[in-house]
């Protein structure tokens, strides 16, 4: 790693979570925050989404399209975003009347650098589009694989690499 990038370095550890059942999704809500959130580091936006939308019997709002439309739009503080999910739209517990939305939001200002998900439980980077070969999806390994991946950003460039625990 160059010595400009340790600066302001970020490391995300992505689990395999995010089901709630019950009281649980208020209990998540009073010790984590709001389920969607978002934050800049070194110019770059990250952008956590939920993407779960069984949990929410298909309800239409969720994924938020709206919130993720706003935090995608283009700003003077930020070159480009990644937003993190844990369901893909590709799985049946995405509420697929949400699915071309979704590509739309992340593709509009063509300032996503990567989606980076979970829930399939391998590792794959993808592009999910045919037709936008520009959008990137990374979907890391689920904890049972007994690996990780450190995905390393610096501008608009990134590396992945793959550690066995």
């Amino acid at each position: 790693m160059h010595p400009e990038q340790a600066e302001g370095s970020l490391i995300l550890f992505c689990l395999e979570t995010m089901t709630w059942l019950g009281m649980a999704l208020r209990l998540i809500d009073e010790m984590f925050g709001e389920l969607n959130f978002s934050f800049m580091l070194n110019e770059t936006k990250y952008i956590f989404l939920n993407t779960n939308s069984r949990e929410f019997e298909f309800n239409g709002q969720v994924p938020g399209i709206k919130w993720l439309d706003e935090q995608l739009q283009p700003a003077d503080d930020f070159n480009n975003a990644i937003v993190l999910f844990h369901v893909p739209p590709q799985s049946n517990d995405f509420d697929q009347q949400l699915k071309n939305t979704f590509y739309e939001s992340l593709t509009k200002h063509q300032n996503v650098l990567m989606g980076i998900h979970g829930h399939l439980h391998h590792h794959d980077i993808y592009r999910p589009q045919e037709e936008n070969q520009q959008l990137v999806f990374i979907n890391i390994y689920a904890i049972s694989y007994m690996k990780y991946n450190i995905i390393r950003i610096f501008k608009n460039e990134y590396s992945i690499d793959t550690l066995q625990i």
